[in-house]
């Protein structure tokens, strides 16, 4: 019973996340205006560098959600992980496989 509900905060937290990250990269790979001139002293990579350091950050935030009890179970801790990396593949897979007009059929989580 204890793993699944670390599962299932794991689940919650990470389609929190995922929605917040998505919202960051999509604003960043916005096309700049024609009379607006980008800088070049800028990272190169903003939308890069601005998932990373949330994901750097995402794995204690889910382990602070779990009950005292399962934060220090190594068993919880590899599950959480485990959880984490899965739901980044999946959403990989839906973004890049969400064009309507032009899909691609990519394996999905059974």
């Amino acid at each position: 019973m204890t793993l699944k509900l670390a599962l299932l905060i794991g689940g919650m937290a990470v389609a929190q996340f995922t929605g917040s990250a998505a919202a960051q990269v999509a604003a960043a790979l916005q096309p700049a205006s024609a009379g607006v001139a980008t800088s070049p002293a800028g990272p190169p990579f903003l939308a890069w560098d601005s998932f990373t350091d949330e994901l750097r950050q995402f794995g204690s935030k889910m382990m602070a959600k779990l009950p005292e009890r399962l934060r220090n179970d190594p068993q919880v801790r590899q599950e959480t992980g485990r959880l984490l990396l899965e739901a980044l593949a999946e959403r990989t897979i839906e973004a890049i496989g969400a064009d309507g007009d032009h899909p691609v059929f990519l394996p999905g989580a059974n």
